[in-house]
């Protein structure tokens, strides 16, 4: 996958917002190959421990930006939440439909990975994701 061809775009609705990050060439994050590519570019984020899934096509993990996964939310700082990267595209686009409709909750979409963090994901953490989401797409994301 060329990282160049990555487009970010950043919506924001009321207290959700949702970032739309996808690739010209068609092609698959892993899980590995998106927490490697947005940390490249500065983002911070942390993977922590495999969580259950209710879908086969659905793996799903632990995250902390700007901090510590295993903190349990003590002493380890940062925003928690989740990266759950689907086989195909398609369930990645209805995925974040569902986390946008919550209201509450900031929602990333990289071609067939959502990356959902706490509604008080704010400051300079997020500021870093957002700086590593547009380094990706080659420019500014739009508002």
């Amino acid at each position: 996958m060329g990282i160049a061809g990555l487009i970010a775009v950043l919506i924001v609705a009321g207290a959700a917002a949702a970032v739309v990050l996808w690739d010209d060439d068609g092609g698959n994050f892993t899980t590995k190959s998106f927490i490697e590519a947005v940390n490249a570019n500065g983002a911070g984020i942390s993977l922590g421990d495999r969580l259950f899934s209710d879908r086969e096509n659905k793996e799903v993990w632990a995250v902390r930006l700007g901090g510590r996964p295993d903190s349990g939310g003590e002493g380890g700082g940062g925003t928690g939440g989740s990266l759950s990267v689907f086989h195909e595209t398609e369930a990645a686009a209805r995925e974040l439909r569902r986390c946008r409709s919550a209201g509450t909750l900031l929602c990333i979409r990289a071609e067939n990975v959502i990356l959902t963090l706490e509604e008080d994901a704010r400051g300079a953490s997020i500021q870093r994701l957002v700086g590593a989401l547009a380094r990706l797409g080659g420019g500014r994301p739009s508002e």
